[in-house]
């Protein structure tokens, strides 16, 4: 019998209410997804009180809703050769924490998940795409050759279970569209893989400072839902939606076009 995950408003939502919410954003058997999670969303914890079994379960939830056939994406980035989060220029492809939430971390050391190179935006996969999708990337990581090009060309599906409307993947459309208020930056570190160090630049498409800005996605968010291609319902306390990376590449891009601060509010 399966354990009960959350409460919310007296009802105890499990495993099966989380696969059947992912599902209902558009999320199938076979599908690419690359997945954003602030799980604390949805409800206060119910009979799962362990911290990894928690996690677990959500994982697993986004793996059966892909099935055997999907791939599943999870961030684990570092910026370990930037100049924040106590960078030490190092990045050890199988052990270097994640410096997002415990979700990722979970993923990260997770069987069956494997880790690209990137000392910036490292991710994980799992599923047959795994390859395709981590194998041999570029040294740029937001742009040509990055595994956001690849999600681009797969045409992966934004998942954003329990997260707040966005994806890392509007770094790589701004790249693309070369937005003023972001620009390439070089940076050298060493990278452990196989036992062997070496040397490597990469170049990150970084927010340049001088520029105040802030993130502001209530337009896009706005006119994805206008425009029926970003997905959402309700589980628990929290959301879930989707959207497939070609469609947010296309109403991203008009709107850059258009607007080069329009995806950011600059502050008065």
């Amino acid at each position: 019998m399966e354990k009960g995950l959350f409460l919310d408003d007296g009802k105890i939502f499990y495993p099966k209410d989380v696969v059947e919410a992912i599902k209902k954003v558009g999320i199938k058997s076979g599908d690419v997804v690359f997945v954003h999670t602030d799980i604390s969303k949805f409800g206060r914890l119910a009979e799962v009180k362990e911290r990894r079994e928690f996690n677990i379960t959500f994982l697993n939830a986004c793996l059966e809703a892909t099935g055997h056939n999907g791939t599943l994406v999870v961030p684990t980035f570092t910026y370990s050769f930037g100049d924040e989060f106590g960078a030490k220029k190092f990045f050890d492809i199988e052990n270097t924490p994640s410096i997002l939430n415990y979700f990722t971390e979970v993923a990260r050391t997770s069987n069956g998940f494997q880790r690209s190179d990137d000392p910036m935006l490292s991710v994980v996969s799992k599923g047959p795409l795994t390859p395709d999708l981590i194998d041999n990337l570029s040294t740029c990581c937001l742009g040509k050759g990055s595994v956001w090009e690849r999600l681009h060309e797969k045409n992966a599906h934004n998942l954003m279970l329990g997260f707040k409307f966005d994806s890392t993947f509007i770094h790589y459309i701004e790249n693309y569209f070369r937005v003023p208020y972001r620009h390439d930056i070089e940076l050298t570190g060493i990278i452990k893989k196989n036992k062997k160090q070496f040397k490597k630049t990469y170049t990150y498409f970084a927010r340049d400072r001088k520029i105040k800005i802030k993130l502001n996605r209530e337009k896009l968010y706005l006119l994805a839902l206008e425009k029926k291609i970003l997905k959402k319902t309700t589980l628990g306390a929290g959301e879930i939606m989707s959207i497939k990376s070609k469609d947010l590449f296309s109403v991203s891009g008009k709107m850059l076009e258009e607007n080069p601060y329009s995806l950011v509010t600059i502050p008065k």
